[in-house]
């Protein structure tokens, strides 16, 4: 499992180089970058896939898999999966932060167009071991999915979707604690007569008071007091039913409360 940290700290690390795999071998070709990645964060890969397909293999890999509809957005280090209306085989990238549906930044590779660097006439993105580099690229995303270089103004396609590599799940063996503040929301309650004594309220835990001598303490030690008027007070002593466990935890929350 990874994180959306290390898949952008990934294809970042890949900016400026060709990114090559056996199990995609046409060269630095849009995919080719994803499946290493893939490959580096999961052990999985993406082989033999059309970047239009990349989606149908994220299935098939267990992976989480979003389509392009109206309120979701890819986040950073999902990777995405762009139609392109000049071929057949799409265009694929590593989202580099949170969209807001407006606008994509992503690493892509064979992004540079026509190239030649062999001299034989033929464009390298369409040879084996050809292909492009990897880029860092900044697209305008409009609300019928068509996404536009910032840079060149030209169409570089429609997003299709996009989907997440597994993602580590933070765990602590660290106790979780509240703060003093939320622990102990403790209260003294009073009828406005002060025919039925007082009661306690400590971490939730209800119970009556014999002393006036606890009054103070629990005053002390920072409960707060409340008066209630008769009605209101008989209401809530009816309304708290007691067990034997909830009565040991009464006991013990007001030492507790005593003590500090």
């Amino acid at each position: 499992m990874t994180s959306k940290e290390k898949v952008v700290a990934n294809a970042l690390s890949k900016v400026n180089t060709k990114v090559t795999v056996p199990t995609n071998p046409y060269g630095g070709q849009c995919v080719a970058l994803i499946d290493k990645i893939v490959q580096e964060e999961t052990g999985k890969n993406m082989a033999y896939t059309n970047a239009i397909d990349c989606l149908d293999k994220a299935k098939a890999n267990g992976f989480q898999v979003t389509y392009d509809a109206v309120g979701v957005n890819p986040q950073a280090g999902d990777i995405y999966v762009i139609r392109v209306p000049s071929h057949s085989f799409g265009h694929i990238g590593v989202c580099l932060a949170d969209s807001d549906g407006t606008g994509l930044e992503g690493v892509e590779q064979n992004v540079d167009g026509y190239l030649d660097s062999n001299r034989n006439g033929i464009n390298d993105q369409l040879e084996v071991g050809g292909g492009g580099y990897t880029r860092r690229v900044s697209r305008k995303w409009y609300s019928d999915g068509r996404l536009v270089d910032r840079h060149s103004g030209g169409l570089v396609g429609y997003m299709v979707g996009w989907f997440r590599l597994p993602y580590e799940v933070a765990t602590s063996t660290k106790k979780v604690e509240t703060s003093e503040d939320e622990d102990m929301k403790n209260f003294v309650v009073r009828s406005k007569s002060g025919k039925q004594g007082y009661v306690a309220v400590v971490n939730g835990a209800v119970f009556g008071i014999g002393h006036i001598d606890t009054v103070v303490q629990l005053q002390s030690a920072g409960a707060a007091h409340l008066t209630l008027d008769d009605d209101d007070f008989n209401r809530f002593l009816e309304s708290q039913k007691f067990d034997d466990e909830k009565l040991v935890a009464s006991v013990q929350a007001l030492e507790k409360a005593i003590k500090q």
